[in-house]
């Protein structure tokens, strides 16, 4: 009789150790999914935090009292760096919006006689990303934000209902008193979320002397193209603070050291800030969190272990008896070894099927424990087979610690000591 027909007897034959094998191999295979699944479901939220934070750095020129533009080629050499997402370069300016007959709109709240009807302007190259839009302070509720170099503007919902302004029609920006207006189009309306009480009036900033009503934004070239038909040759150059958005958070510090070491500037005039503090505020608990998980999970692993390799010790003892017939009667030892193993592999990969179906149910109650949604933790079947292959080894180990010494004694002295 062949180990593979012996060992599908024995299984029949020896049904409670088999269904004891089994349920045992059952718990601790569901138990080992499901927390590879919580694992890979904590990774992948790290991964979604790191990419969401908003983690940025800011490069802007200063030199006491004197204001340091960046160079454009500087801006590109950074933004194309590896790791860089997105990026939003900046200038700001006080002009006003003319509606289609040539008169200037009214602001909601005018900040003086002298500048009555004039918005504090940013132009910039993504809207989406300048910092009252991401910190919530304002929101876009109707239109599109602007990008690239159309001539176009956002201004606040409230000043385009008192002027009758509506998405789509055409204004002018006009810098200065002198100056000539450029044609624009209203991209977008947002709406002011936060009222800015918060920020004490400065004349070294300009824009916390203007309400959130009266903010506009407008297409940096657009601005560039106002300011020089105003100053002419004494117009500077345009871009005064550019914000890079970087893809991971974790590589933030590295990312600003590197765009240090890439652009050609000097340092003693420009600085760069960087801008992880959600990150950073957050990402300490994350930490603990998935320590914790990865501390179960491996727990769980070398407790299964040793219960296996035990019960697997145990079982083999027990069969010290049907070894030495085996051997009393010529089979070989290779072939109570191969039937050994027969057995518990038949028995564990029925075990795996059924582990991996129950996984799939029990993964997100597990995964809630550890505060993550039901639904963020799924059951891969990668992880059936990295439990199957990490099995495969735990059994193999096992039956030959088991096995291994009886079989180097010969029948006769296995037999006199079952008497």
């Amino acid at each position: 009789m062949n180990p593979i027909t012996r060992a599908m007897l024995s299984i029949a034959r020896k049904w409670k150790r088999t269904a004891f094998l089994f349920g045992l191999i059952l718990a601790v295979a569901t138990l080992a999914i499901s927390g590879l699944a919580v694992s890979a479901a904590q990774e992948e939220q790290e991964a979604d935090l790191r990419g969401a934070t908003g983690a940025s750095f800011t490069l802007a020129g200063y030199n006491d009292w004197t204001l340091h533009t960046i160079p454009q080629e500087t801006v590109d050499e950074i933004a194309a760096m590896d790791g860089i997402k997105a990026h939003n370069a900046s200038s700001w300016g006080i002009g006003a919006v003319l509606d289609g007959s040539g008169d200037a709109l009214e602001v909601p709240k005018p900040l003086g006689d002298l500048v009555a009807n004039d918005f504090y302007t940013t132009g910039c190259t993504d809207s989406e990303y300048a910092s009252t839009f991401l910190s919530g302070a304002f929101r876009l509720v109707e239109g599109h934000h602007l990008t690239g170099d159309s001539n176009e503007i956002i201004i606040g919902k409230e000043a385009a209902e008192n002027n009758g302004i509506a998405v789509g029609d055409t204004v002018s920006f006009r810098d200065g008193d002198n100056g000539e207006p450029v044609e624009c189009t209203v991209a977008g309306l947002f709406e002011v979320l936060a009222d800015g009480e918060d920020e004490r009036p400065s004349m070294s900033r300009p824009s916390t002397l203007y309400d959130y009503e009266d903010y506009a934004f407008i297409s940096l070239d657009t601005l560039v193209e106002a300011r020089a038909l105003y100053a002419g040759e004494w117009a500077s150059g345009h871009i005064q603070s550019a914000d890079f958005f970087v893809e991971d958070a974790a590589e933030l510090d590295g990312i600003v050291e590197r765009a240090k070491d890439a652009a050609s500037l000097d340092w003693d005039n420009y600085y760069v800030e960087a801008n992880g503090e959600v990150y950073e505020r957050v990402a300490g608990t994350l930490e603990n969190s998935g320590s914790l998980v990865s501390w179960l999970v491996a727990l769980v692993a070398v407790a299964s272990a040793v219960v296996m390799a035990l019960v697997l010790l145990v079982s083999t003892r027990a069969r010290k008896r049907e070894i030495g017939v085996l051997l009393a009667e010529g089979f070989s030892k290779r072939g109570i070894i191969c039937q050994h193993l027969v057995e518990a592999f038949v028995v564990a990969a029925a075990a795996l099927v059924i582990a991996y179906l129950a996984s799939g149910q029990l993964a997100g109650p597990v995964g809630a424990l550890f505060g993550k949604a039901a639904g963020s933790v799924s059951v891969d079947p990668s992880f059936l087979v990295t439990v199957a292959g990490a099995g495969a080894a735990l059994l193999v180990a096992a039956v030959a610690v088991s096995c291994i010494p009886m079989l180097r004694m010969q029948p006769r002295e296995i037999l006199s000591q079952m008497e």
